[in-house]
């Protein structure tokens, strides 16, 4: 009888414990200011810096992806290491200026018993749901796979014989690097993987959280935070980020107890709600049903006629509910560690050097030149490379933060703001990492079409609560709480708002008046002026929703002017208070891009589903960072409090413990539907419900891994997206196919589909129903296809009957069938 692969889970624990090693003397050079001296993010950072490394020397050298790669890159960062070390002791100044914080080995063991409680426990949970599937689960495991099984640059496309991968493929590959490392096959590496990215998560907004608070701490007091304190506050940040839902699943409870009625749950104005809901008076709602799913599609935007437009408006929780290892979710803890480098740059203290600095280096200043020193840029570069190849939606915010977080660093040191020197580092940070991924950037095609202003569906101010609201309440908290540290006033407020209101409403009216957004070849009968109409009549139902909106952007962001400010001028340097208003300054401005523009894709001119997409699930972390460690300086706060300000500060905090506590109801809830199916014994064997449901398919997938070599060609039919049964064997084994799902080759390789995939679907017509004996040879000589597999969806599909198998085998030999499964080889 199957069981949790334990053996498999703890040698994927021990590579991960293995390839941090490195990492953490790393962590402890780059980061000497942060309390924990950047130990919480050491075990994805080593892990993301080892995989990187070893594709660019896979892309850049032709080194083979091979089983030894992983352990020899280990071995060149250890002996790198070792060799940094001796350095760096050799260089005298460091003793005699950076400053040492306290012990850290709280943060250490708080670190190690966080991620493996995690990471064991949502073993257990994927336990209970560990088959591939559903959605695009099946995309996810053939990218895997097709990683796996290829040796040399440019990896193959499984789903498209012939031509490399055309997508965000860097997380893949650090699950195909650990599973290599570890010896976990990609059948477990899929669940054991998804459970270590999901620890990696917590962990980062741990760190963040506990150095934060423990950096603040320290400024006030001038002595190090309380363990227990930082702790609490680094957990209260993870909760908001990792496990924490929007407020529509409170809502879907509510309803469930008959709690809320149908007339008022209408007013969400969320597509299915509650038609699709039940009253199951049960208190995980139901688990015969994704009521979960809903929360990920509280936005609902319409078409020109009024009919619902698909929105995705996901969050960390639901993903890792849905099991989706997407390149959005196994990027997002390389977000966390661009905020632990935005957190040490901000944090770094000013001081005079020493006297041993002077008379080692000759002169006092030499060190606001090595204000930039290569360690921190170097860092940043090969993050925003990162970024972009996980999910190159990430690259915008990640940017944002290395450019202005480098920035920040430099105006304290040089006692100026260098406005004109963050494009520089944008722009220099680009280059840098366009110059790393040059050869992935080579074999990249992209979907989009151009830049829409988004015209005629402005986010509904009940959809935007929905979504927000919980975090919302983090940004004021904020926001009241620095109005009391001196960045506020009211000239610099107004003016912030004034722009922000007009430029993008000026736009919009514009392009409304004059024509140029007018999507004329969507409806022949649709005239400007109706056009006209109907976008002032969609703002005026969003009207609340943007004013709303630009006004808390515009109050955070003009108090990170007041704050940069100061810093410019000299002033007390708070970088906690900084760093706060930073990402949600940039967290709330993500949300507010997606109200007005959107990057029009393969979806349509009228969709901004992507752009939401990306942008929200960027904006949840950055946000829910804020709220975590606004939170706990609140709590301090008012535990110092006495009055009149204690009471403030308690009004100013209610709402920030209301809303993100009714956010909890999704997360029991929903685990609760997660894992209380009956299941046979629980696993994470991918391949254990192909097994249990197909058993030919299984043993096919199987003999096809035994027998076939990376690069033969094997023939299916081609498959419709998101059909988990269809372009099955080939997106299992990551042997080659000619035409995988065909919607989502379409999507990644845009105009150049029609010309790749040329004669495919033909191909397949002519072996499996129509083609002689002479079209069938002749086919498959042309496309080097190695095996014909003849299962239920070809059977199905193409009316395969005993009559066409003769034909077939007139000139293929079978060479394996069960089940109603076969597969024939072509002779040589």
């Amino acid at each position: 009888m199957a069981s949790i692969e334990w053996g498999a889970a703890f040698r994927w624990y021990l590579t991960i414990q293995a390839f941090s090693l490195p990492c953490i003397w790393l962590s402890r050079s780059l980061f000497p200011d942060l309390p924990d001296r950047g130990y919480a993010g050491a075990k994805f950072l080593g892990v993301l810096l080892l995989a990187f490394g070893g594709w660019l020397a896979y892309a850049w050298l032709q080194v083979p992806f091979a089983m030894w790669l992983p352990w020899a890159a280990w071995l060149a960062a250890a002996g790198a290491v070792a060799v940094g070390r001796h350095w760096h002791r050799r260089r005298l100044y460091i003793a005699g200026y950076v400053p040492r914080a306290g012990s850290a080995w709280g943060a250490y063991a708080w670190t190690e018993a966080l991620f493996l409680a995690i990471y064991l426990g949502w073993i257990w949970v994927v336990s209970h749901d560990p088959a591939i599937a559903h959605t695009e689960q099946p995309m996810d495991f053939m990218f895997m796979n097709s990683l796996w099984h290829t040796r040399h640059f440019p990896p193959q496309d499984a789903w498209l014989a012939g031509y490399p991968i055309s997508y965000y493929y860097l997380g893949y590959w650090m699950f195909a690097w650990l599973g290599k490392a570890s010896q976990v096959p990609p059948a477990l590496a899929y669940n054991i993987g998804q459970a270590s990215w999901y620890a990696f998560l917590w962990l980062g907004a741990f760190g963040i959280g506990y150095n934060a608070y423990a950096l603040w701490q320290r400024g006030a007091s001038r002595q190090v935070a309380s363990s227990w304190q930082a702790t609490g506050a680094g957990c209260a940040t993870g909760m908001c980020v990792a496990g924490m839902g929007n407020l529509q699943g409170l809502f879907e409870w509510l309803y469930a107890q008959g709690l809320l009625s149908a007339a008022w749950s209408q007013r969400l104005l969320v597509s299915g709600f509650p038609e699709t809901a039940a009253r199951t008076r049960q208190w995980f709602i139901s688990d015969q049903s994704w009521w979960w799913f809903r929360s990920a599609r509280v936005l609902a935007d319409r078409d020109l006629g009024g009919q619902h437009l698909e929105v995705i408006d996901e969050f960390p929780l639901f993903s890792y509910l849905l099991g989706d290892n997407h390149p959005h979710v196994l990027a997002a803890p390389i977000l966390f560690a661009g905020l632990t480098c935005l957190l040490q740059w901000l944090g770094r203290p000013v001081a005079t050097p020493s006297a041993d600095f002077r008379r080692v280096q000759g002169h006092d200043n030499l060190f606001r030149r090595l204000a930039l020193r290569p360690g921190p840029v170097l860092l940043a570069v090969v993050l925003c490379a990162c970024a972009f190849f996980a999910n190159a939606w990430d690259a915008v915010a990640l940017l944002g933060l290395m450019s202005l977080g480098l920035a920040g660093s430099l105006a304290a040191e040089q006692r100026r703001l260098p406005m004109a020197g963050i494009a520089v580092l944008v722009l220099g940070l680009a280059l840098g990492a366009a110059l790393l991924l040059w050869p992935q950037l080579l074999t990249f095609q992209s979907q989009i079409q151009g830049v829409r202003l988004n015209m005629i569906n402005p986010t509904r101010w009940p959809q935007l609560m929905n979504m927000w609201g919980s975090l919302f309440a983090g940004s004021v908290l904020v926001a009241g709480l620095a109005v009391r540290q001196g960045y506020f006033a009211w000239p610099r407020f107004l003016r912030t708002w004034a722009l922000a209101c007009g430029v993008p409403a000026a736009l919009v009216v514009g392009a409304a008046v004059s024509g140029l957004g007018f999507p004329g070849g969507l409806l022949t009968d649709l005239t400007l002026g109706d056009w006209q109409s109907l976008a002032w009549a969609r703002w005026r139902q969003g009207l609340v929703s943007f004013v709303g909106l630009s006004a808390l952007l515009s109050l955070v962001g003009s108090q990170l002017a007041g704050w940069w400010q100061r810093q410019a001028q000299g002033g007390p340097r708070d970088a906690v208070w900084g760093f706060l208003l930073l990402c949600a300054t940039l967290g709330l401005g993500l949300i507010f891009v997606s109200e007005v523009a959107f990057l029009e894709d393969h979806f349509g001119p009228l969709m901004r589903m992507n752009t939401v997409f990306k942008f929200y699930y960027q904006a949840w972390s950055l946000l829910a960072v804020v709220l975590g460690v606004a939170l706990a300086l609140a709590c301090a706060g008012l535990a110092q409090s006495r009055g009149r300000r204690r009471f403030g500060l308690a009004l100013l905090m209610a709402p920030a413990l209301l809303l993100p506590g009714a956010g909890l109801a999704y997360t029991v809830a929903g685990l609760g539907a997660k894992v209380r199916p009956s299941v046979p014994p629980l696993t994470v064997d991918a391949l254990s419900f192909v097994r249990r449901t197909a058993p030919g398919e299984a043993q096919a997938i199987e003999w096809i891994q035994r027998h076939a070599l990376p690069s033969d060609v094997i023939l299916e039919g081609p498959g419709r997206s998101y059909y988990a049964t269809e372009s099955r064997l080939s997106g299992f084994t990551g042997r080659p196919t000619l035409l995988g799902w065909i919607g989502h080759e379409r999507q990644w390789r845009g105009d150049a589909y029609a010309r790749m995939a040329a004669g495919r679907e033909e191909t397949a017509a002519v072996v499996y129903q129509r083609g002689t004996e002479a079209d069938v040879a002749a086919a498959l000589a042309q496309w080097n296809i190695r095996f014909v597999y003849v299962g239920p969806v070809e059977r199905q599909a193409y009316g395969v009957d005993e009559t066409r198998l003769a034909v077939l085998a007139r000139v293929l030999t079978p060479v394996w069938e069960a089940d109603g499964v076969l597969i024939l080889e072509r002779r040589a």
